[in-house]
């Protein structure tokens, strides 16, 4: 039973950070989900038994959209995440590499899948920024160590997980898809 923590349950997958699950919608009204206030709640050991170190409290916010891919909507997206990051007190290379990020996610969403649906999450645990993107394809990207400079394409990704502090893929467990993310320190602070 994975940990749980008021509102979301935490999984241990990508097991380099923490995945949130929301129980309901993040948005009420005319609110910004970024603009509410930060959440804090205790987190539970799978037994049940709250931890009650104050260095063991989770705190996290969280920004989430179904949306289409599309080429003509990328800056819309882009803008968005600068706004949810900005909003939550990101430094300008924070707010430009999620910019960055979200532009590559979404455009190999736009070159790979066939089911351009996809759901993106920007997720905010104490100083870093976490963004996902989850789309209906099995097929994980395959990133070398060293990108061929002379292809018209190929980079993208290697280049996001040269500069993000952490980066990864993965299958969903719940449905036929995978999850496309990475990291950044909120302040900037290079890898």
């Amino acid at each position: 039973m994975p940990p749980k923590i008021s509102g979301f349950a935490l999984r241990d997958e990508p097991q380099s950070f923490l995945t949130l699950r929301s129980n309901g919608p993040f948005t009420s009204g005319r609110v910004r989900p970024w603009q509410r206030p930060t959440q804090q709640a205790l987190v539970e050991r799978p037994g049940g038994a709250p931890v009650r170190s104050p260095t063991q409290v989770a705190v996290a916010q969280v920004y989430g959209s179904s949306l289409i891919a599309a080429p003509t909507d990328m800056e819309r997206w882009r803008g968005v995440a600068a706004e949810v990051v900005r909003g939550w007190g990101g430094s300008t290379s924070a707010v430009e590499l999620v910019r960055l990020g979200v532009s590559e996610l979404l455009s190999n969403v736009i070159r790979h899948v066939a089911e351009r649906r996809c759901y993106l999450r920007i997720v905010r645990i104490g100083g870093e920024v976490t963004v996902q993107v989850f789309d209906r394809s099995r097929q994980l990207p395959v990133i070398g160590d060293a990108p061929d400079w002379d292809a018209e394409s190929g980079r993208g990704l290697w280049m996001l997980r040269e500069m993000a502090t952490r980066f990864g893929c993965e299958h969903t467990c719940h449905c036929d898809g995978k999850i496309v993310w990475f990291s950044c320190d909120l302040r900037g602070v290079p890898r």
